[in-house]
């Protein structure tokens, strides 16, 4: 019997600062940083439920580009998740939002990006797509 596999979806923000590109990330209890992602709500599609969660955990709000720019799985507490990843220019910046005082964020170059992110396929989406 096949298992189920839930479907989320999350964005990458970016911006760029003196034509270097930061990814915003948010610190997960589990594991480390990792983008703003989370289950995509009925009534939303994949990317309005992916610009939700960056805004409810990461107080970001930006331009989104339409089309996925990839797709990563993980396991959690044995269960699989697959998320659908969009690429989000940021332009608002919040210091107040649903979940400042769970989460943390930190802006990071890209450059150094695989000092964070540990998903490889993860890594590889966000290298592949602004490197």
């Amino acid at each position: 019997m096949k298992e189920k596999v839930y479907l989320q979806s999350g964005v990458v923000p970016c911006r760029i600062v003196d034509n270097r590109v930061f990814i915003l990330l948010v610190e997960s209890t589990r594991s480390g940083w990792v983008i703003p992602k989370g289950g995509i709500a009925s009534n939303l599609t994949p990317l309005q439920s992916a610009l939700k969660e960056a805004w409810e955990e990461a107080g970001v709000k930006g331009i989104a580009k339409k089309k996925r720019i990839g797709i990563y799985t993980y396991s959690k507490y044995g269960v699989e998740y697959s998320v659908k990843v969009f690429l989000m220019y940021v332009n608002r910046v919040y210091s107040r939002y649903p979940e400042q005082r769970t989460r943390k964020r930190k802006w990071v170059a890209l450059d150094s990006i695989n000092d964070y992110v540990k998903d490889e396929t993860l890594l590889n989406i966000i290298t592949d797509t602004l490197g």
